[in-house]
């Protein structure tokens, strides 16, 4: 009588179970993928702090972050790291910031233009130094976001996400 790969009962040989087996591929894939996800594997570098990834170029930028209330303000800190919350890619690290009393630009009574206080809010400037990789056609870019002046965008740090406008880039 000749042996049969998978009996009637389903299982293989006659001794183990198709879908047992199946679960113990699984449950043996899925504790590859959670190593490979949570440990070192495949990666030839250490990420040393403070240094720039190979092919990309120190910059140091200023963001503007317009009429803004005190919670905002309290929420950026020097120090703190800054995202862009579109694709999560890390920006930088605030080095420096200034606060200063809004300003919105507005026509007085004869039409001419003239700079009021806006109340209870601020004007930030964050200085930001990351590290942007240089495009074939010389555009400075950290991840989607193009790192030049008057480019505006959102950012984001753990505490308070917003919207802000470059203006200055230094490389």
């Amino acid at each position: 009588m000749k042996k049969r790969f998978i009996d009637e009962r389903g299982r293989i040989l006659g001794k183990v179970s198709v879908v047992d087996a199946l679960m113990a591929l699984l449950l043996i894939a899925v504790g590859v993928l959670i190593f490979a996800r949570f440990s070192n594997w495949g990666t030839d570098t250490e990420d040393v702090p403070g240094d720039a990834p190979e092919g990309s170029v120190p910059v140091t930028f200023t963001v503007k972050v317009s009429q803004v209330r005190q919670g905002t303000v309290d929420a950026l800190r020097v120090g703190d790291k800054i995202y862009n919350p579109n694709d999560g890619s890390e920006l930088g690290v605030i080095t420096d910031m200034e606060v200063k009393d809004a300003v919105a630009r507005a026509s007085d009574n004869r039409g001419h233009v003239v700079e009021m206080p806006v109340e209870g809010a601020f004007d930030v400037y964050l200085t930001i130094d990351g590290n942007a990789e240089r495009e074939s056609d010389g555009r400075l870019t950290i991840g989607i976001l193009e790192i030049a002046v008057l480019s505006s965008s959102a950012f984001a740090t753990k505490y308070v996400s917003t919207t802000g406008t470059i203006y200055t880039v230094e490389v």
